[in-house]
């Protein structure tokens, strides 16, 4: 995606590759009468404009982005947190008495909350230790 931005009252435009996406935007429109067709006109002294630039902006980046898909884990703790996630769910279900599916539901949640960043005590204090010999 490209963003074009030319000053006006009389806005010149660089070439721009066949195929792309532009989002033309003229700036300095309080120094015109009228945007020409398909561009945006903004001006920074007079806020005109704007509001609507953001939401063209914010449109073509979730456009981009793909907003609506599921997030794509980007790294191995991520991944090992979503497996442990579906093995504990998954011992849960397959377990016969309540005391080990709600312990499994637990594990389930303690690695949920390692993933989205809720992290409790416990958790901090284990890392911390896990690192550390303490003897002698």
């Amino acid at each position: 995606m490209v963003i074009a931005v030319a000053a006006a009252p009389a806005p010149v435009f660089p070439e721009l590759p066949d195929g792309a996406r532009v989002i033309y935007v003229v700036t300095k429109s309080d120094l015109m009468d009228f945007a020409p067709l398909g561009f945006l006109a903004v001006s920074a002294r007079t806020g005109d404009g704007m509001g609507e630039l953001v939401k063209v902006l914010a449109r073509e980046a979730g456009r981009l982005t793909d907003v609506a898909g599921a997030p794509a884990l980007a790294r191995p703790r991520q991944v090992a947190c979503v497996r442990d996630v579906c093995a504990a769910l998954e011992r849960a279900l397959a377990a016969d008495a309540p005391e080990l599916r709600g312990e499994e539901l637990r594990v389930a949640g303690a690695a949920l909350g390692r993933l989205t960043g809720v992290i409790g005590v416990e958790e901090i204090l284990d890392g911390v230790f896990s690192g550390f010999c303490i003897g002698k």
